[in-house]
């Protein structure tokens, strides 16, 4: 089996020789047929360690909508692995989140790590919608029919079979959601990493009082980091230091501040969008517009209209 799939026959010999990827799946696609699993991908897409890493969970777990989560996500699996593609597409209701593997659909392997691909996505989008979630549609790239299991795990979902790229969707209005509480521990359950911690009182004490604090100071501007840091009892390079073992910046931070800000101001349909702008320390209200189509992928006029129509959101 091993030279069928083009693998060193001694491989087992060497468990820490390098192997070409395509090749490995080829194996273990061959194998999961000859043992008839034919849900074999599902199965390891559903493990936690086929998902993302801790590191990357935490910093799309810090965002502030899901629509930055997902941006932040697939700058960091292309740093991670030129081997797949993440991107996000949307229309006027729909959201699709995609995921294509460098390999291609016709190699052999395909239908195993696509699923796993499929599962990757719906980990991110849970970090803000909760574990409970599962995605109106999936698109699967592989033309064979769909495993019972799939059935059984997606009740309520409709899949769309032998179409350019493994995705699934949602509605677009998800996008603006923010992440779930302690949705890092939920996802990872006992999972942890000491380089950088998640859930200690201190750190979360730090940030949350800049934040509390910040919002009085953005209608003059971006607060220097200085005085943020003066703000916080420390110095300077201490702070930057605390935010880095938080996998984030000052500058990332003020734009959570930001945005936080916007939305308990847009739900007050009194406020003018330009005057939110101002008050948030924007010299000019497009540059709002545009940082807030950043964090939601839609407009304040749209996110005020939807939150109108659709309060639970």
């Amino acid at each position: 089996m091993l030279q069928r799939a083009k693998l060193p026959a001694r491989m087992a010999d060497k468990p820490n020789v390098y192997i070409p990827i395509h090749f490995a799946w080829m194996f273990v696609d061959q194998m999961a047929r000859l043992e008839g699993i034919d849900d074999f991908g599902l199965r390891v897409g559903s493990r936690p360690e086929a998902g993302i890493s801790t590191e990357t969970t935490a910093m799309v777990a810090s965002s502030p909508t899901l629509c930055h989560g997902i941006e932040t996500f697939c700058k960091l699996a292309y740093k991670e692995s030129t081997h797949v593609g993440f991107w996000l597409t949307l229309n006027e209701d729909l959201a699709q989140f995609h995921y294509r593997g460098s390999l291609g659909i016709r190699f052999a392997g395909s239908r195993i790590t696509e699923w796993n691909g499929i599962m990757i996505l719906m980990d991110i989008v849970r970090l803000f919608s909760g574990r409970q979630w599962y995605p109106r549609e999936i698109n699967l790239a592989a033309n064979n029919s769909v495993c019972r299991l799939a059935s059984e795990l997606f009740p309520d979902t409709y899949f769309h079979l032998g179409q350019k790229t493994a995705s699934i969707v949602m509605p677009r209005r998800m996008l603006s959601l923010p992440p779930i509480e302690n949705g890092i521990t939920k996802l990872l359950q006992a999972e942890s990493t000491p380089e950088v911690n998640l859930h200690g009182p201190p750190e979360q004490n730090f940030t949350g009082s800049l934040r509390q604090m910040l919002p009085a100071y953005l209608p003059e501007g971006t607060p220097h980091i200085d005085l943020a840091a003066e703000i916080a009892g420390v110095g300077t390079r201490t702070l930057q230091r605390k935010l880095s073992q938080l996998g984030t910046t000052y500058s990332d931070l003020v734009q959570q501040v930001r945005f936080e800000s916007s939305i308990d101001m847009l739900q007050n349909s009194a406020i003018k969008i330009t005057d939110i702008a101002y008050e948030l320390g924007y010299s000019d209200p497009a540059h709002f517009t545009r940082a807030f189509r950043r964090w939601t992928c839609m407009t304040p006029k749209e996110y005020r209209e939807q939150r109108s129509a659709d309060p639970d959101i």
